[in-house]
């Protein structure tokens, strides 16, 4: 046995096999092995993939199965919005099929970690000011009651 054999970790009865080619095609970042790659489907599946693994970086690979199957999910339900925006209406089979296929998308990403989470929606303090400034309201100087000058509100306009 040479010594570039010993090193690789094989015998001539098992030779050395590159990784790279060891590894299945979707291991190797194929979506669908024996699929065009880039069609704009496959394309559209990658990039939301992308973007949800990206959100949870730590999945295992139980939890990236599911990702997977929700991403295809969520691209044909975009399809489906797709063909009732271009017909300006849906009929009722294909409007139960997308509440049925949206159910099921929720379930798969709840399934992963999904949470419903709040929003604050309370406005910015520069968000009162604009506000009042378009009722016509402007920040004066008005006598404090300690007899120094600080700016309050007033709802009259000089």
């Amino acid at each position: 046995m040479s010594a570039a054999t010993e090193a690789a970790g094989s015998s001539p009865d098992h030779p050395t096999v590159p990784i790279k080619s060891q590894r299945s095609a979707i291991t190797n970042g194929r979506l669908l092995p024996g699929i065009d790659q880039r069609s704009p489907w496959v394309r559209r599946c990658k990039d939301v993939l992308s973007q949800h693994l990206g959100d949870k970086p730590d999945a295992t690979a139980a939890e990236q199965a599911i990702i997977r199957r929700a991403v295809v999910l969520i691209v044909e339900l975009e399809r489906l919005e797709q063909q009732f925006a271009l017909a300006g209406e849906a009929d009722a089979e294909t409007l139960d099929l997308y509440g049925r296929v949206a159910g099921n998308m929720r379930r798969l990403l709840e399934s992963v970690g999904l949470e419903r989470r709040s929003r604050d929606v309370s406005p910015t303090l520069a968000d009162v000011i604009r506000q009042d400034m378009r009722h016509g309201w402007r920040l004066i100087p008005l006598p404090s009651p300690a007899g120094v000058l600080s700016p309050r509100f007033s709802s009259r306009a000089y």
